[in-house]
């Protein structure tokens, strides 16, 4: 589907997106860190490479959640 540019409608749209493939992300990187109950053995790099990925992928749906609350902001005050 097609919403206008820079409506509220394609900003939900983007971000929501966004959320959801963060949080497939999410569940695979928490299957490696064995979740799935499967070793996994990584080494200390490995995990290290895992928290860094989380804190990119916290930052980016921290992000998308302030740009949609202030999209939505936006369309109130039309």
């Amino acid at each position: 589907m097609s919403f206008p540019y820079g409506s509220l409608a394609h900003t939900a749209e983007n971000h929501g997106t966004r959320l959801a493939t963060s949080g497939l992300a999410l569940e695979t990187l928490a299957n490696l860190l064995g979740h799935d109950g499967g070793e996994h053995h990584l080494s200390d790099s490995q995990v290290y490479g895992l928290a860094c990925a989380v804190h990119a992928i916290g930052t980016a749906v921290r992000e998308s959640g302030f740009e949609l609350c202030d999209k939505a902001e936006q369309e109130l005050r039309k």
